[in-house]
């Protein structure tokens, strides 16, 4: 079935499939994650899994679901969602082989993508493909690098990396197309929290330069991000 809904104000399409799945999708360039993580902070009884992105947002239906329930979907409120948090998260920016391609393409310096690394504010645009990883928007054009076209075979946990328009945050080890650039001091997933995610949709982020030693130090003692 194809259909739409006008949720926090903006018009989706809508596409049902039998009782098991639906599809939202934007009709515009803004993204719609935001409403995605509305949906799955209020917990609808009908609701198994929420995955959202910035264009689309795929509801997991459970057996409780009726069709007189898209009603509720029609009360989410965004001014409900959590206040977001300002997160300043020290980095160790290593001597990954991919800052050769990363110097090559921003015609930057290491040093001087760094230090413009250093002067932005982050927000989250998605979480995904894995879990606990997490899409970071801010990047201006000249720092976007395009990802590896041979996908390292794996990425550390808490590797901080570049992959298009992204910052991406990689929280379990696993291959990798994104450009690593260094590691982050604390962690943001955790497997035996509900949610597992220790951040918010609307969090935003910094992040600060430390030293391998001052990273060493602070990595031993195994810190969440609220931890820090």
């Amino acid at each position: 079935m194809s259909n739409s809904i006008k949720l926090c104000n903006t018009v989706l399409d809508l596409r049902q499939f039998n009782s098991e799945f639906i599809l939202l999708s934007s009709r515009e360039e803004e993204s719609i994650f935001p409403i995605g993580e509305a949906i799955y902070q209020q917990r609808l009884h009908f609701i198994e899994e929420v995955i959202a992105t910035e264009s689309e947002i795929c509801l997991k239906l459970n057996s409780h679901f009726q069709a007189q329930d898209l009603k509720e979907l029609e009360k989410i409120d965004l001014a409900l969602s959590t206040q977001g948090k300002l997160h300043s998260i020290p980095v160790w920016f290593s001597d990954s082989e991919d800052w050769t391609s990363i110097v090559n393409h921003s015609q930057l310096s290491k040093e001087a993508f760094i230090h413009q690394l250093l002067e932005l504010e982050f927000s989250v645009a998605m979480f995904g493909f894995l879990p606990g990883f997490v899409y970071l928007d801010g990047l201006p054009e000249q720092m976007q690098i395009p990802r590896k076209s041979t996908p390292s075979i794996q990425m550390l946990p808490n590797t901080l990396a570049i992959g298009g328009r992204y910052l991406g945050i990689y929280s379990l080890p696993s291959p990798g197309g994104w450009n690593a650039i260094g590691q982050i001091v604390c962690h943001i997933f955790d497997s035996r929290q509900d949610p597992p995610l220790l951040i918010g949709y609307n969090d935003r982020f910094r992040f600060s330069r430390v030293s391998h030693s001052a990273y060493t130090s602070i990595v031993s003692q195994q810190l969440p991000i609220n931890k820090l």
